[in-house]
């Protein structure tokens, strides 16, 4: 059982920790201005000392643009590890102690704080620690814009009025992405942000512009006593300039009102439930969310006894009409044009109708759908449930689709459960075609379509999964491996391997053993991979309920040892070593391994395949000539191979370009391009001189929405740096278009100087 236990230090650093038992402990210290440090292992009977470093201290103030007074209430980030976050106070200031930035670089060392509030803009600042060690007050000044300038594309203003043309206090505003849950806005889902708030006392709003990928979205509008009203819709980005400010009115509405009868006898159906729900154009990107989830509630209303029912407030619009009762099929009809009367303004329908919209349902008792779910051996399988989709509302994919999450999880229309003979049945069901769908834990989910309600069906078959089991060890030792990943690809209908990342893991256990269950009958790669072994492989035919037993052998296989220093012999610690096998193999097979240098300099790489093999090296501090920091070398099945790499001092450089105007992600690209400048050689400089001062090849740099570039590992020298601006144009020839120069955009920026163990500074404007 883990216990806590705390002590603070006296004036002379000491402490004492007292009633721990004899094993080791994790030893935690904080203390105010100091980054945290942690002892992973302490003897509970021992004596430690912990050095803390002095943590950087970085303070600033939030201003507005326009005047430059500071903003209270604004939320700072600090974007480190961890992340941080402040409010500023009545002056606008923040400060954090104690920060602790990039702690693998050893000198120009960064991190972002960015400032956001919800009646401005966001702005973001990199900061520099030159050294990262030392303690060090780094001084921020971050600028918000407020809206109707250009830093307001993240936000949306407008108002909202009453019939009349009054301002509204207290309405509700919000965005909705057709096709996409509200609820998943809200909570982020898929990097996706919502935007929700309230009218001021002058009806005024402002809320954050909703993110979800390049999807269109509309702005809606209520409040007590009126119907929903909207705005849109809006591009996923509002282009060149700001958002438009946005009026939005609310009125009245359109009224709906109907009777729903039965077909039979004209009779009254009383509590029928009637449902109307928008005609939206739902984009690609979210049908899997129409599939798979219910759908919008809309508006709903329960008849009375006379079969009558009556909607008020309805938004003006087209609409789908559903009713349902108990002993009848469900109809849907539509899309139904609902306007508002004519009394209503043409604009907005603000005044009330005078001319309820007639909808009248008729309800049939429906057909059925009836058959047998059974196993493979033809026995009955009961508790298996049984979902009926429409046609022309759903698609159920074939067992091998990787579109597992609406076989195993969307709802349908109707559905029942097989009894103990596996009979089921579907009741009241309109006329048309439906696909069933049979699934159950343990089981394939399995499919008939298209099939009619009344007809005569064929019995559903249901595979039951099968399972892997095994246990892995090492054959030199026979002892078990302990640790290991297993990954698995299946063989479709036709004919191709593909792999299924459900099933893959990463595996823990002191004797090697695995288990892995929920696998559908079939071909099977397998495919185990430790660390110091050379990886196996191996196949498997899983029958219908069956269980494949592997006994996995790993063996140690080759192994490639190596050294990354300075010219001076200095090692490189943490240096990135890649190893890549060439000529590729074959596909699935593994290519590419991948280490980092010790303290000493040093690297393994062991379980390689024989084979030829090309090891690079680098660092962020370092850059490498060709010849120096990679090395091609061979190794055979079971041997090693040793390997020498050098790196040289690189710098780094940060800069920034203004005036860029509007970054649209996913639409715009900046690119710094730099490109050496030829120095003139010293005429009596030797070859080997000659051959150090070479050039370098250009390299190019993307920059951030607001201009921002960085980039490590610089050969040392000056560099030519110019400004390209690409954007993203529609191509019917390709999907998602292609990207064109905007030379009108591009430019020459000016100079900057590399040295080698600094950071360079560089400002400038776009042409």
């Amino acid at each position: 059982m883990s216990s806590l236990v705390r002590s603070r230090t006296d004036e002379r650093g000491e402490f004492l920790l007292g009633g721990l038992a004899g094993d080791a402990h994790e030893l935690a210290v904080l203390a105010e201005g100091y980054p945290g440090e942690t002892l992973s292992s302490a003897a509970a009977d021992g004596k430690v000392t912990i050095t803390l470093r002095h943590g950087v201290t970085i303070r600033g103030v939030v201003i507005e643009a326009e005047s430059g007074d500071p903003v209270p209430g604004a939320q700072v980030v600090l974007e480190t590890r961890p992340r941080n976050e402040q409010t500023t106070d009545e002056r606008g200031c923040f400060e954090f102690k104690g920060m602790r930035p990039d702690e693998e670089r050893t000198f120009g060392a960064t991190a972002v704080v960015r400032a956001s509030h919800e009646r401005y803009g966001e702005a973001r600042e990199p900061l520099v620690f030159p050294d990262p060690g030392a303690a060090q007050v780094v001084e921020a000044q971050l600028v918000l814009d407020g809206f109707g300038a250009e830093g307001s594309k993240a936000w949306l203003s407008g108002i909202v009025r009453d019939a009349r043309g009054e301002p509204l206090a207290g309405a509700r505003v919000w965005a909705e992405v057709p096709g996409f849950p509200a609820a998943f806005l809200r909570i982020g889902f898929f990097g996706a942000r919502g935007a929700e708030g309230r009218t001021a006392a002058d009806g005024t709003f402002t809320i954050a512009a909703p993110r979800c990928g390049n999807l269109r979205f509309d702005l809606l509008a209520s409040y007590p006593g009126c119907a929903t009203s909207r705005a849109g819709p809006f591009a996923a980005d509002s282009g060149e300039g700001a958002w438009p400010f946005i009026e939005i009115r609310l009125g009245q509405g359109a009224s709906v009102e109907g009777r729903v009868t039965s077909s039979r006898d004209g009779a009254p159906i009383a509590g029928a439930r009637v449902r109307i729900w928008r005609d939206t154009q739902v984009p690609d990107e979210a049908t899997l969310f129409t599939r798979l989830l219910p759908q919008a509630e809309g508006e709903v209303t329960y008849c009375a006894r006379d079969g009558a029912f009556r909607l008020r407030r309805i938004e003006p619009g087209a609409y789908w009409v559903e009713a349902r009762a108990a002993g009848h099929a469900a109809k849907t009809l539509g899309p139904v044009e609902i306007a508002a009367g004519p009394g209503a303004s043409p604009e907005d329908g603000s005044a009330p109708a005078d001319s309820p919209v007639r909808i009248d349902i008729a309800l049939e008792a429906g057909a059925s759908l009836a058959g047998r779910v059974v196993g493979a051996g033809g026995e009955p399988l009961s508790g298996v449930e049984v979902v009926a989709f429409p046609v022309a509302e759903a698609y159920v994919p074939p067992p091998d689709s990787d579109d597992e999450v609406v076989q195993t999880g969307a709802l349908g229309a109707a559905g029942t459960v097989t009894r103990g003979d596996g009979a089921y049945k579907i009741e009241h069901l309109p006329d048309a075609e439906f696909h069933v769908l049979a699934r159950a834990r343990g089981f394939e989910p399995a499919s008939i379509s298209p099939v009619v309600p009344g007809q005569p069906l064929p019995d559903i078959v249901l595979l039951q999964h099968g399972s892997v089991i095994g246990r892995v060890s090492d054959a030199e030792t026979e002892a078990p491996v302990a640790e290991f990943s297993l990954s698995f690809e299946r063989q479709g209908a036709d004919g191709e391997f593909r792999t299924e990342h459900r099933h893959g893991r990463d595996v823990r256990d002191a004797g090697g053993r695995f288990a892995c269950e929920g696998m559908r009958a079939g071909e099977w790669r397998v495919r185990v991979a430790s660390k110091d072994h050379v990886h196996w492989r191996g196949n498997v035919s899983l029958a219908p309920g069956g269980t494949a037993e592997l006994d996995v052998v790993l063996h140690a296989g080759s192994r490639i040892e190596g050294t990354v220093a300075l010219p001076d012999g200095t090692p490189v610690a943490g240096a990135a070593i890649h190893i890549r096998l060439v000529p590729r193999p074959r596909p699935g097979e593994r290519t590419n391994f991948d280490t980092r240098t010790e303290e000493n300099g040093v690297f393994v790489a062991a379980g390689l395949e024989g084979g030829s093999y090309q090891i690079e090296a680098t660092h962020p501090d370092c850059y490498a000539e060709r010849a120096e920091g990679s090395a091609k070398v061979d190794v055979s099945a079971a041997g090693a191979a040793s390997v020498g790499l050098v790196l040289r001092p690189a710098g780094r450089v940060l800069g920034r370009v203004h005036g860029l105007g509007i970054v649209r992600p996913g639409e715009d690209i900046w690119i710094v391009r730099f490109t050496p400048i030829p120095v003139d050689p010293d005429p009596a400089a030797s070859g080997t001189e000659l051959a150090a001062a070479s050039l370098g090849a250009p390299f190019e740099c993307w920059t951030d929405a607001q201009g921002t570039f960085q980039r490590d590992s610089v050969r040392p020298g000056k560099y030519r740096l110019e400004l390209s601006h690409k954007r993203s144009v529609e191509d019917p020839e390709r999907p998602g278009g292609k990207w064109v120069v905007a030379p009108e955009d591009g430019g020459p920026l000016g100079e900057v100087e590399i040295r080698a163990g600094e950071l360079a500074f560089f400002e400038g404007e776009a042409p």
